[in-house]
């Protein structure tokens, strides 16, 4: 499970993903021009709520950076101010017993530089 403060330097959002419903992928293209990293972090916000639309609303249209803690308690540093992640998000409900209730976030972005490994924050 990853836990997820998302911020950028006004706010910090910090999210508590369904369990095992969060990824990071980091992907290199190799370009004449230089290499560049493709970055990618989601997760999934159970239970779709007026208090995770209010969430949307706020995270939308931002850029952001995403300290992450992976499954090995290491923090992952994913973003940066000249190369900041932009967010889309998926919202699913249904009537129906096998719809699924929830919010699907993904932070993408493009760096020339790979995400960092930090020290513990405090």
């Amino acid at each position: 499970m990853f836990k997820l403060p998302i911020g950028c330097l006004e706010n910090a959002y910090e999210f508590w993903p369904t369990f095992q419903s969060a990824s990071f992928e980091e992907e290199q293209s190799v370009q004449a021009a230089g290499d560049y990293y493709n970055q990618t972090v989601v997760f999934t916000v159970p239970k779709h709520t007026f208090r995770n639309l209010t969430y949307l609303n706020l995270l939308s249209g931002r850029t952001w950076g995403i300290l992450l803690m992976d499954q090995n308690t290491q923090y992952i540093l994913v973003g940066h101010r000249d190369y900041p992640l932009r967010l889309a998000v998926n919202v699913k409900s249904g009537a129906e017993i096998s719809d699924l209730n929830h919010a699907s976030f993904k932070f993408t972005g493009q760096s020339p530089f790979r995400a960092v490994f930090v020290d513990k924050p405090s």
